[in-house]
């Protein structure tokens, strides 16, 4: 490069963007003297890494322990609901999901669910635990679906009413660690219930002898008569019933209250006896099994073991019949720990 002397200098800027380990050599002209300019090389490196991302698991009073891990799912509520893989970016996911930040919960200590045709509950505020306190309250309402308070009240007072961010609650699944559910069975067989009661009474046996009288001594002879009390014989024969999944609308004083006393059913507050509402009741057995009447009733524990095919054949049985109280596993083959809606396992009544 050939360069002319010259009075004034002239100065050159060059902008270069340098792409990560790349060396980009520029020539910038410094004219001052006659002479040959200088020619500088500058090599700039450029290194960006994936930020680190670290995740400190919260443990609760409860054993529950919170998570707040990114997971790979097709929107935040799939990839939360499901339990999905965590990830750090959508590298880390298969075709068609993306790497979201989800809402605090209880991923990796409860069964995964995998849900069958889910649909997005329209119950916006659910009861949790009061006990857990602060964030953790809505958590626990969303996680085990918790009886719906639309008026910001709950029937249990150790339970705290809260609005719940997007769930499933209310749709089919099965966990890791259970049997499959089938959205479509709604009857169950409950056995050994009942039994058929068969009365035989047998006639009396009578015994007569006629009495006898003698003119010749005036003395009479008189023989007993004797009856035999008549003979009673009941079977008891044991058979099942058929349990009926119901969830038709019934008076009471509440949800549960409707529910647990199979109470009459109802389409509005106008058909309700007053201080009783018209209530949507979760699912129950109501008109499958003798109608209860309870004397100071109190609420129950919200996980016992049930039975059937399906998670709300599970559910219904479980509060019904106040199955073993259980936090993951049940002793019973066949049973399946189940989380509740409100009910009154443990109180007394009695059956009309």
């Amino acid at each position: 490069t050939s360069a002319t002397a010259a009075t004034t200098a002239s100065t050159t800027t060059v902008t270069t963007t340098t792409e990560p380990n790349n060396t980009t050599t520029t020539d910038v002209p410094e004219t001052t003297t006659a002479t040959e300019p200088d020619t500088t090389t500058t090599t700039t490196t450029t290194t960006t890494e994936q930020p680190e991302t670290t995740t400190t698991p919260t443990t609760t009073n409860s054993g529950l322990v919170v998570s707040n891990n990114p997971r790979c799912g097709t929107s935040e509520v799939d990839a939360r609901e499901h339990c999905k893989n965590t990830c750090v970016s959508n590298a880390d996911c298969v075709a068609g999901e993306l790497c979201w930040g989800v809402h605090p919960n209880y991923c990796g200590s409860i069964p995964k669910r995998t849900y069958t045709d889910p649909a997005l509950s329209i119950v916006n505020h659910r009861c949790g635990l009061k006990e857990l306190a602060g964030a953790e309250v809505e958590i626990h309402a969303r996680t085990f679906c918790g009886e719906p308070c639309l008026f910001g009240t709950c029937d249990d007072p150790d339970y705290e009413c809260k609005a719940v961010h997007q769930n499933y609650c209310g749709s089919e699944y099965t966990t890791d660690d259970g049997p499959t559910t089938e959205a479509t069975t709604t009857t169950t067989t409950q056995p050994d219930t009942t039994t058929t009661t068969t009365t035989t009474t047998t006639e009396p046996d009578t015994t007569t002898v006629a009495t006898t009288t003698t003119a010749t001594t005036g003395s009479t002879t008189t023989t007993s008569t004797t009856t035999d009390e008549p003979t009673t014989t009941t079977t008891t024969t044991e058979g099942p019933i058929q349990l009926v999944i119901n969830q038709q609308n019934r008076c009471g004083t509440s949800e549960v209250d409707a529910r647990e006393h199979c109470k009459n059913v109802c389409e509005s507050n106008l058909d309700c006896a007053a201080s009783e509402y018209c209530w949507g009741v979760h699912r129950n057995y109501c008109g499958s099994i003798p109608k209860r009447v309870y004397t100071n009733p109190t609420l129950g524990a919200w996980t016992r073991c049930g039975q059937g095919d399906t998670e709300v054949e599970r559910r219904a049985w479980a509060q019904t019949f106040c199955g073993e109280i259980c936090t993951w596993q049940c002793s019973e083959p066949g049973q399946v720990c189940t989380t509740l809606n409100h009910n009154w396992c443990g109180s007394d009544y009695d059956e009309v």
